[in-house]
């Protein structure tokens, strides 16, 4: 049977917890230290400063790996490949091998934690084409009259010609890592990846079976049956529940028909004292009149 490409994603904002958090718990760290990550949060936070919108620090992506590697020599060489894979040319980027281990059962993970951003260049550069007319109107698009001074990528320049320097440490959020469908593009990597170590057992769509539940940890299996095993009770004891109710019923039924056999022989009994009363009465009024 073949395997899912597991890789769940989340956003941080406070990144140092997580990254603390990670270099205690798993098996190795690499990339980017603990000052890199320090550095860009200070830089995320002075944009938060001057935005109202809240800035995700990083991004983490948790990728399954094949237990098999565990006892491999050049996993830490394997896993560089495959991050550098995911996420090129980014500023700040650390990597992760854990072993969410339950007894004597693995389950080998890859924690990637990267920011969106990649390192500025030493000189500003244009982030759009500028048109410019004879009267020297400008436009970011192509108009009639208008001919290409500045185009994307082009180094700004002051009036002596000279580059101009860079304000900012960092470039602007690649939003690629926020679309949909970079999650598949990911698996589609991590896929090929896999099928050049000649482990092609691997599939990239998700399937409803039960054998999907190893993704997400042994845990959670033991979970996943404790729960399945409780739906059952519970399914037993409302079946439970339904027959008494239905014995309650029936119960109740009886118990109105026996009141109101009882009302019934009361209210007989009231009518034949008032009768005897009346005769009682009448035989009086006979006995004073002789």
């Amino acid at each position: 049977m073949k395997r899912l490409i597991f890789l769940r994603e989340s956003k941080h904002n406070e990144v140092l917890e997580r990254y603390n958090f990670l270099t205690s718990t798993c098996l190795g760290s690499y990339g980017s230290n603990l000052a890199a990550w320090k550095n860009l949060q200070e830089f995320e936070y002075s944009q938060v400063r001057k935005s109202v919108k809240n800035n995700n620090v990083a991004k983490e992506y948790l990728i399954e790996l094949p237990n098999s590697w565990l006892d491999r020599k050049d996993l830490s060489a394997l896993c560089n490949e495959l991050v550098s894979r995911i996420c090129p040319g980014l500023a700040v980027v650390s990597w992760f091998i854990r072993d969410a281990a339950v007894g004597e059962t693995h389950n080998l993970h890859l924690v990637i934690l990267f920011s969106l951003r990649s390192f500025a260049s030493e000189y500003a550069k244009h982030t759009s084409n500028f048109y410019f007319d004879t009267a020297g109107r400008v436009s970011r698009v192509e108009k009639p009259g208008y001919t290409l001074r500045y185009a994307k990528g082009d180094y700004k320049v002051d009036a002596d010609g000279k580059k101009i320097a860079s304000a900012s440490q960092f470039t602007a959020k690649d939003k690629s890592y926020d679309h949909p469908g970079r999650k598949y593009q990911v698996k589609a990597l991590i896929k090929q990846f896999f099928e050049e170590q000649d482990m092609r057992d691997y599939s990239l769509r998700r399937q409803y079976h039960i054998k999907k539940i190893r993704y997400s940890g042994v845990v959670n299996k033991k979970m996943y049956y404790m729960i399945k095993d409780y739906a059952a009770l519970v399914a037993e004891f409302y079946q439970v529940y339904l027959e008494l109710v239905n014995y309650s019923k029936e119960i109740k039924k009886a118990a109105r028909l026996i009141l109101q056999q009882v009302y019934n022989k009361q209210q007989k009994a009231k009518l034949i004292k008032e009768r005897i009363a009346a005769v009682r009465f009448g035989l009086n009024r006979l006995y004073n009149l002789i």
